[in-house]
């Protein structure tokens, strides 16, 4: 139970750092929405005030530049501590004297050629031969994520780190890939084992003449905000190690195995809080308070709560897959039987059978207390995720609601569009008369003086006005439906079809002639 409760104790202490942590944030992103809604004041009184008040427009540039500066560095400072390589040697000596592992960065130097990367080789030969052939001892090599992709799209380099580590072949194919499991395969005197999910990759290889335990730890997504294995600076360690986990080949498995644990525990916890907000927001939920009157929630807000429960729904998935491949750790490590029969037709001295027992004898109640907390982790993610899926349908009736509320005040404005064009064609129609006999009896070609009032000038107006107003009706009938168009065509087919007709009556009738006179 030691390692349980070394990794449970230093889980703790971090989740209550990461609780002050987000609520210090939430604190921050207030004032910094706060700040931001005065500046946004700031600004608009600024722009009333611009014709009076003139800015100065140079300072502005300059304070532009100092932040974006500052922002990159940052930027810079987060990308280096995310960028790194580290070694972790443990031996009996080290436990017992300082009660922790050796942990070392390692810096890629540029070869001859130019290339860091090829010089990874180098040293990992290097730090793996420094390990003691007669003493127990596990050795890790830690990659970020950007480190590890580096790595992993150069065939050659990524060959040579595996034939370092000794892993079986039959687990590259695993190792490059994106699919998650626990995977063993024995191989002579050692087993080569692997375990892959959505906080980290881990394959080692423990030699049971040797003792020795060679160990590649690469970050996944997850890692850096979720993963206990960190030490005080944030960086990767393997708290809770004792001596006794150097002489069994599952004792990375088990220490994952308790970390999986509390990284479940803690996406619970944070998806929890945040279905709940998505429940308080929509108002529909078991713990949410009835309020008779209180207002529909705003289409922005719908549309990021429906980000957001898919995220969750996601979250959710993967979490169930990562259960999985959990439970089948269990199972494994619940076998020792098998795993005592392997070790001990190798190892005959009292010492590391003795290690081994410890061992054993410390993972059998962790190892099922965490097989039912990770089941009762299950049953609460699955009715997380009922109720995100039922929030699902929610806010999706919710925004049908509001689209349909939407409609309904468009409709309403085309009906009060409709009525005033309604009143402006009725205007139209009483005045348009009175105007066009005004307009009719001021032309020049109609003089009242005489007794015929119509001039000879008047077929000018005609001759103008009547074709213009044909074309007008005729292009407005084109640019709709073409209906004259369709009108001519479907005179052209009847012309056609009664031509047909006819031709076809006249050869009959020739016909029936020429019979007649046979």
């Amino acid at each position: 139970m030691d390692i349980l409760q070394d990794i449970s104790l230093q889980s703790v202490t971090r989740q209550d750092r990461d609780r002050e942590k987000k609520h210090e944030e939430k604190k921050r992103e207030e004032k910094e929405r706060e700040e931001k809604e005065r500046q946004k004041k700031q600004r608009q009184t600024a722009f009333y005030l611009s014709f009076l008040i003139k800015d100065s427009k140079g300072q502005k540039e300059e304070e532009e530049r100092k932040r974006k500066e500052e922002q990159k560095r940052k930027e810079e400072e987060e990308e280096e501590k995310r960028s790194y390589i580290r070694t972790l040697r443990a031996t009996a000596n080290s436990l017992v004297n300082s009660d922790r592992p050796e942990i070392d960065p390692v810096d890629i130097v540029p070869n001859d050629n130019g290339d860091p990367r090829m010089d990874l080789s180098r040293q990992l030969n290097k730090f793996f031969a420094q390990s003691c052939l007669s003493k127990p001892s596990m050795n890790v090599v830690f990659f970020s994520k950007k480190r590890w992709k580096e790595i992993s799209n150069n065939y050659t380099l990524r060959t040579e780190v595996f034939n370092i580590l000794k892993l079986d072949v039959a687990l590259h194919a695993y190792l490059v890939s994106s699919r998650s499991g626990w995977h063993y395969v024995s191989s002579n005197e050692q087993y080569s084992f692997m375990i892959k999910d959505y906080l980290y990759m881990l394959a080692w290889t423990f030699d049971r003449t040797t003792l020795a335990t060679r160990a590649i730890f690469t970050a996944r997504d997850d890692y850096e905000g979720q993963s206990s294995l960190k030490g005080q600076d944030g960086r990767f360690n393997l708290p809770g190690l004792r001596v006794m986990h150097l002489y069994h080949p599952l004792s990375l498995a088990c220490i994952c195995l308790a970390d999986f644990a509390f990284y479940f525990d803690n996406l619970i916890v944070d998806e929890g809080y945040r279905i709940g907000d998505i429940e308080r927001d929509t108002g529909h939920g078991l713990w949410v308070e009835e309020k008779t009157n209180a207002p529909a929630p705003e289409l922005p807000k719908l549309m990021n709560a429906s980000r957001d429960i898919a995220k969750i729904i996601v979250i959710f998935a993967n979490l169930f897959k990562s259960v999985e491949v959990a439970n089948t750790i269990v199972d494994s490590l619940q076998h020792d039987d098998s795993w005592e029969k392997w070790y001990k037709k190798c190892r005959k001295d009292t010492k590391s059978l003795m290690h081994f027992d410890q061992c054993n004898t410390s993972f059998r109640p962790a190892i099922e207390l965490l097989r039912l907390r990770i089941k009762t982790i299950k049953q609460s993610g699955q009715v997380i995720d009922e109720r995100a899926k039922a929030q699902s349908t929610v806010v999706g009736d919710l925004i049908r609601r509001e689209d349909a509320a939407a409609g309904y005040r468009l409709a309403e404005a085309t009906k009060k569009d409709s009525s005033d064009m309604k009143v402006i064609a009725i205007m139209t129609m009483l005045f348009l008369p009175a105007t066009f006999f005004a307009a009719l009896f001021a032309i020049p070609t109609l003089d009242w003086h005489q007794e015929n009032v119509i001039t000879e000038n008047f077929r000018i107006y005609l001759a103008f006005a009547l074709p213009t107003t044909f074309v007008i009706f005729v292009t407005w009938d084109l640019l709709n439906e073409h209906k004259i168009f369709k009108l001519i065509h479907k005179i052209y087919q009847w012309l056609d079809k009664n031509e047909t007709k006819k031709e076809s009556h006249d050869s009959q009738r020739k016909r029936s002639s020429g019979e007649s006179m046979v």
